[in-house]
């Protein structure tokens, strides 16, 4: 089913008399909107030069905290934290779970992915005290 009215269709010769109500139309005409919207150019973002060269898959790395999910023990729900470590090269996530968020327990996933993963090249991660903790 169609929206234009069909004596937009016609020849401009063939519209009726009445100008106002063919603006009231025209301004109401869904069609007709898209048809005369103008297209804005989308800004890319630059990409940094490290996304961009070839290098092993878990070189350069981003670590960054996710939200506290509550994990089921044997008596009741502990609160929980999750370490998020992305691979900017393969776009890849690797996960792991803390139980809170101080120096000693991030150290210890890191040190797990590491272990897993290798020593990485570059490690991005962005200013949480645990994270400016680790470099003293």
């Amino acid at each position: 089913m169609e929206r234009t009215p069909t004596w937009l269709k016609e020849p401009k010769d063939n519209w009726p008399e009445r100008p106002s109500s063919h603006k009231k139309t025209l301004h109401n005409c869904v069609p007709c909107k898209i048809s005369r919207a103008k297209c804005d150019k989308q800004i890319d973002a630059p990409l940094p030069a490290e996304g961009l060269t070839t290098c092993k898959p878990f070189d350069i790395t981003g670590v960054d905290f996710a939200g506290s999910v509550y994990v089921r023990g044997t008596n009741s729900p502990k609160k929980s934290h999750i370490v998020l470590f992305t691979l900017s090269t393969i776009r890849a996530l690797y996960i792991e779970l803390v139980s809170d968020l101080t120096t000693d327990r991030f150290l210890m996933a890191f040190r797990k992915f590491v272990g897993r993963r290798g020593l990485q090249h570059t490690i991005y991660a962005d200013n949480v005290t645990t994270s400016q903790a680790t470099e003293k």
